[in-house]
């Protein structure tokens, strides 16, 4: 091979491990490196948005409740207060 590529009838060229699309066929890939090989391979838009939707269903449910346990903590500071008040002195 290095005496093809020193009479320039090959040419090497540079490949990031990210496109090579050898590892669709090798490797067992996930997630988004998966995704994208896959619509190259085949040629077609990734019109899945599940994980999209999916991701953005998480976060709210996240935020949900994030934002329940900032309630439950206001409520109980206000019952604290109501009762300090309360209390005779």
């Amino acid at each position: 091979m290095a005496d093809k590529i020193k009479k320039g009838e090959v040419k090497v060229a540079f490949c990031p491990t990210t496109n090579m699309l050898a590892d669709f066929f090798m490797k067992p890939l996930q997630g988004s490196t998966f995704k994208r090989m896959q619509s190259i391979i085949l040629n077609m838009p990734d019109t899945d948005k599940t994980s999209i939707e999916h991701r953005s269903v998480l976060e709210n449910k996240k935020i949900m409740g994030e934002r329940k346990e900032n309630q439950d903590a206001t409520s109980i500071k206000m019952r604290t207060l109501k009762n300090a008040r309360k209390e005779p002195k």
